[in-house]
Parts: C-alpha cells; sequence; structure tokens
C-alpha cells in the first residue's frame, strides 16, 4: 500500500507537469494546439524631433524576417529615403532582401520629413499563400503622417516573392527591433518604438496579440 510521503511527491510531481505545460502555451500562444503562423502584423511608430530636409536626416530602417535571423530572406522598409538601387532623398522604400542581397524594391512618394514632432505610424505585414505557401508577400498598410499623409491604404505597397518557407513559425519580434533603427540623424528622433505584434493562421483568424512595446531608439 502507497505510503503518504510516496503519493506527495507524486501530487507534486503532477502538480509541476500541469504547470511547465501552462506555462509553455503562455509563452508560445501563437503555436498553440499545432496551428502554424502564417501571417505576422507589426505596428511601428516613429516619433521625430525636428528633421531637415536639406540634409536628408532623419534615415530610419525597419526591418522583418520570418526566421530568427536576417541569413535568408527578409524585407526592409526605409523611410525619409531609399537606398535601393542608387540612394534617393525622402519619401519611404520598401525592399525585399536575401541575406546581402537585394531582390526587389517599391518606392512611395519622394517627399522628405518636414515637420517638427511629427508622428509617423503603420503597419508592416508578412504573410505565406494559405494555399500554396510558396509566395511569402511583405506590406506596409495604415500608414499615417503629416509629411506624407496617408500611405498603404490602396494595397498596392507590397512586395511578393517566390519563397519555400511552409510557415511563419520561427519569426521572432526581437529580430525586428535588434536589426532596425536610426542609420543617420539619431538625434532629431525622439522615439522609434514597436508597439505591437499579432499573429494569424492561414485562414486569417487571431491566434495572438503580444501588446509588448519593443523600444528601438529613445531619447
Amino acid at each position: 500500500m502507497e505510503n503518504a510521503s510516496v503519493r506527495c511527491v507524486r501530487l507534486n510531481c503532477l502538480r509541476f507537469v500541469l504547470f511547465c505545460g501552462a506555462l509553455a502555451l503562455v509563452m508560445l500562444p501563437n503555436l498553440a494546439m499545432g496551428q502554424d503562423v502564417m501571417k505576422v502584423e507589426e505596428d511601428w511608430e516613429l516619433v521625430v524631433l525636428e528633421p531637415s530636409p536639406d540634409i536628408t536626416a532623419p534615415q530610419i530602417t525597419c526591418l522583418i524576417s520570418p526566421f530568427g535571423d536576417i541569413d535568408g530572406v527578409f524585407g526592409a522598409l526605409e523611410l525619409n529615403h531609399g537606398s535601393m538601387p542608387d540612394f534617393s532623398s525622402g519619401g519611404l522604400q520598401l525592399q525585399a532582401w536575401s541575406g546581402e542581397s537585394y531582390i526587389t524594391v517599391r518606392d512611395y512618394c519622394d517627399t522628405t520629413l518636414q515637420n517638427n514632432s511629427e508622428v509617423v505610424t503603420w503597419t508592416t505585414k508578412m504573410w505565406l499563400n494559405n494555399a500554396s505557401s510558396e509566395r511569402l508577400t511583405f506590406k506596409v498598410a495604415n500608414g499615417n503622417s503629416t509629411s506624407w499623409g496617408t500611405f498603404g491604404g490602396d494595397g498596392n505597397f507590397k512586395l511578393s516573392l517566390t519563397s519555400a518557407i511552409l510557415n511563419l513559425n520561427e519569426y521572432d519580434p526581437a529580430v525586428s527591433v535588434a536589426n532596425s533603427g536610426i542609420g543617420f540623424g539619431s538625434q532629431r528622433v525622439e522615439r522609434l518604438v514597436l508597439k505591437r505584434v499579432r499573429y494569424y493562421d492561414g485562414w486569417g483568424n487571431l491566434l495572438n496579440e503580444d501588446t509588448t512595446e519593443r523600444v528601438v531608439h529613445e531619447q
């Protein structure tokens, strides 16, 4: 017959296993129940202190990758400048890269940031085609600013490319934050922050919303 001490040990072990299982679901809610992540949305905010149109400052870049690094394919949004294939002043440029080689770009206007204390907000989206998972798309939407007005609302500010990626389970917002920043004129930026991240399955169902604010630059 099992004594009380043995039953206590077994009960504590069972509680520990249940706790670990619950913790795993909290840490990885987007992968719960075996659901693959097929779409990610990042909400960004840029607060400019005092831009200088004469020297195209500041110049900002924000990256998003389907992997836990930027060794493979990734998307980049350049604000107030474009670097590919040659440098251009003002506007926005959406780029697709594979490692250190750029694949293609799409530009939006050529107006430079001009207003003190201007706030720029936008959503960077990344998704895989639900039918075949052979098309990876990067898109900028819901953009709003004083200098550029609204942008991304017509749905054309996007890039699609062939990809063998099956899901976006390896996406990590820390990669976006670590590889984003102000390349020139950082003293003219008050704040650049990744405000929140949303994860979706292949049918557009929201799997998780991460409201943690991740600051890239602040002063």
